[in-house]
């Protein structure tokens, strides 16, 4: 008897047991049911609308290789209230889908970086831009260049790696100035009308070139920047080489010729200013002997060359390519692949611009024709005059229009005179500059070993020389 009560307990227990079973499977069912059923798209894009996230998760350190015009901008760097290259890049990345509007206004949220600044109204034929975008969605080169003015273009965009600074990743900087060669002539020789005749001679284009070799090495540039005390240590810079190309005819019988410039990094103003000495000099308004006094600390009253025929011409990435992307694992960051597109829009955009520009306002003339004003010797601190400008017409660094403009060596190198041909008018400013290309690559191929080995800059401040360590914030990198 006890035995049939216990089988009985027993059995009770059982079916208890096998009803919570099934009751838990009926839940596990339902619940599985519920899961399955999928909510209206309508529902998840208004999800996604609202959240208006503008954290970067998910997006990956991008570089944007880019070409732009600048005439018409202030400069490169986002200002509110004026127009920037970089306003309408990020204004082209928003109308595209892939950065927020708040992202577009405040670029810091993607932490958008450029390689370098430049200033106002000077154009790049090789700028490169960082910033995290949502690369797993796949990005449209098209999409974006749809959305920006003609002036801008964007050639490509590629995963970097994780730490990668532009700024400081890059080896060396390149700059390039178109410069009509009547800037050359000597002093009062010419006027509106006659300075399309001049010819620029040999001898003193090798004059020139001889000018430029003093900026050569590691040098204090105060006196070729503005806003900055005597005693900056990044007023130091290392210029790799300077040089003048051999002329050329432009527009029927009007003669440029083309400089370049390579350094680590420069300052505001500094090229210009470094052009500007040098042909004050080769001109005759001051001699060869101011440059024991222009690297030192007392400031001078130095010309600054226009601004028109000034361009950013490539930023060199040899290290970081070397470092990252040999294994294959990165796209190095090579200008050959895209040279094409770099050399037709330079010739469609920059340099014909460059021309027309200088024939129709003669920027270049105008300032030749001034540089009587300028004393080349020490300059008395002055308050600034009614347009809020100093003696040298640099704006005060808290004044609005500052806000704006972002923009030792042997010298005994010789110079070899180069050997100036008649020249046929060419068609196009890139086939007068392929013109000159032999003459250019003979010279280079003859110089000396002491002529080419400037890979490393010599007793420059540490800031110059590791490149890869970053730069101090109060310098204005270019």
């Amino acid at each position: 008897m006890i035995n049939c009560r216990f089988m009985i307990a027993q059995l009770k227990h059982s079916l208890q047991f096998f009803k919570k079973i099934i009751q838990m499977s009926e839940n596990i069912a339902l619940r599985k049911h519920v899961l399955e059923v999928e909510e209206p798209p309508e529902s998840k894009i208004r999800k996604v609308d609202d959240s208006q996230n503008n954290s970067t998760r998910g997006s990956k350190n991008c570089a944007i290789i880019m070409v732009y015009s600048g005439w018409g901008y202030f400069g490169m760097q986002k200002n509110d209230g004026f127009a920037t290259i970089e306003g309408d890049l990020l204004t082209g990345f928003h109308k595209s889908g892939y950065i927020t509007e708040e992202q577009a206004r405040v670029p810091s949220l993607i932490q958008f970086q450029r390689a370098s600044k430049t200033d106002k109204n000077v154009s790049a034929a090789g700028q490169v831009c960082k910033a995290k975008l949502p690369f797993g969605l796949g990005i449209s080169v098209d999409l974006i260049n749809k959305h920006l003015p003609d002036q801008i273009r964007v050639l490509d965009i590629f995963r970097v790696t994780k730490r990668f600074c532009p700024k400081n990743a890059c080896d060396h900087r390149v700059y390039q100035y178109l410069i009509p060669t009547f800037a050359f002539a000597p002093r009062d020789s010419v006027t509106q009308e006659t300075c399309w005749q001049y010819r620029l001679s040999a001898e003193r284009l090798t004059m020139a070139n001889q000018m430029f070799l003093r900026y050569k090495g590691t040098r204090n540039f105060f006196n070729f920047t503005s806003r900055r005390t005597a005693t900056d240590t990044s007023c130091l810079r290392y210029i790799m080489s300077m040089e003048c190309g051999a002329p050329f005819l432009l527009e029927g019988d009007k003669e440029f010729a083309l400089i370049t410039v390579s350094g680590q990094s420069f300052m505001l103003h500094q090229i210009r200013k470094m052009i500007g000495l040098v042909i004050a000099i080769v001109t005759g308004h001051t001699t060869e002997a101011i440059f024991e006094t222009a690297f030192k600390t007392e400031r001078l009253d130095l010309p600054k060359a226009p601004g028109l025929g000034l361009l950013l011409d490539k930023i060199d990435f040899s290290r970081y390519n070397a470092r990252f992307c040999a294994d294959g694992s990165h796209k190095p960051i090579d200008w050959d692949t895209y040279q094409p597109e770099v050399d037709i829009f330079k010739e469609n955009y920059i340099y014909r611009h460059m021309v027309q520009k200088e024939i129709e306002e003669n920027s270049m003339l105008n300032w030749v024709l001034d540089l009587d004003r300028h004393t080349y010797a020490a300059r008395p601190i002055e308050l600034p005059n009614e347009n809020g400008e100093d003696k040298a017409g640099d704006a005060p660094a808290n004044s609005p229009r500052a806000k704006q403009e972002n923009s030792d060596p042997s010298t005994k190198d010789p110079v070899r005179p180069v050997q100036l041909t008649t020249v046929a008018e060419p068609d196009t400013v890139g086939e007068a500059l392929a013109d000159n290309k032999s003459a250019v690559n003979a010279k280079s191929s003859s110089s000396t070993d002491s002529e080419t080995s400037v890979c490393e800059p010599v007793n420059a401040p540490e800031a110059e020389v590791d490149l890869g360590k970053s730069v101090s914030s109060s310098e204005s990198i270019k």
